[in-house]
C-alpha cells in the first residue's frame, strides 16, 4: 500500500510538472525527416535533443516572465548541390496555446544554428533557440527549408 502511495504521488508530481512547462516528453526526440525545397533541395533534418529551460549566453538573457527553449539539429545535405539556408528563418516553435513563436537570428545557447552552406552530404549540428513563457508548455517543432519557403513542413511532436 505504502509504494502504491509513493507511486501515486510521484505519478501527480510529474503531471504538475509537465502542465506547468518543466518538462518536455521525447515524443519525436531523434527522429529525422526529409524535407525537399526549392532548386530540388533534398535535406535530412533530425530534432536531436530539447532542452525547456536553457541557460543562455551571457547579455542573451530572455525578456522577464520567459525562459528560453533549445532545440539542437542535425541537418545533412542530400543532394550533389551544395544547399544554402538560415535556418533559424524556418524554424517555428508552437506552444500548448497553439501560438507559433519565430526563432530570433541570433541564438541564444553556443553553437547557434544559423547560418548554413552544406556540400554533398556535408552536415550541420547546433542549436535554435525560442523565448517562451515561464508556465506555457510547448507541443510543437516544426520547420521548412529555405528560410521558410521550401513548400514543405516537417513537424515534430513534442508532448
Amino acid at each position: 500500500m505504502r509504494k502504491l502511495v509513493v507511486l501515486v504521488a510521484l505519478l501527480g508530481t510529474l503531471a504538475a510538472a509537465a502542465s506547468a512547462g518543466g518538462a518536455v516528453a521525447k515524443r519525436d526526440v531523434g527522429k529525422a525527416k526529409t524535407l525537399t525545397g526549392l532548386s530540388n533541395a533534398r535535406v535530412q533534418v533530425t530534432l536531436l535533443k530539447v532542452v525547456n529551460d536553457a541557460t543562455p549566453e551571457e547579455f542573451r538573457e530572455p525578456k522577464a516572465g520567459n525562459r528560453v527553449v533549445a532545440l539542437k539539429l542535425k541537418l545533412k545535405n542530400l543532394t550533389a548541390r551544395t544547399y544554402e539556408d538560415y535556418v533559424t528563418n524556418g524554424a517555428r516553435l508552437v506552444d500548448a496555446r497553439g501560438k507559433t513563436r519565430k526563432a530570433p537570428a541570433l541564438g541564444s545557447v553556443e553553437p547557434h544554428l544559423g547560418q548554413i552552406k552544406l556540400a554533398r552530404n556535408g552536415t550541420a549540428t547546433g542549436w535554435i533557440t525560442f523565448e517562451v513563457p515561464e508556465g506555457v508548455a510547448i507541443s510543437k517543432f516544426k520547420y521548412e527549408l529555405n528560410s521558410g519557403f521550401g513548400g514543405q513542413v516537417a513537424t515534430w511532436r513534442l508532448r
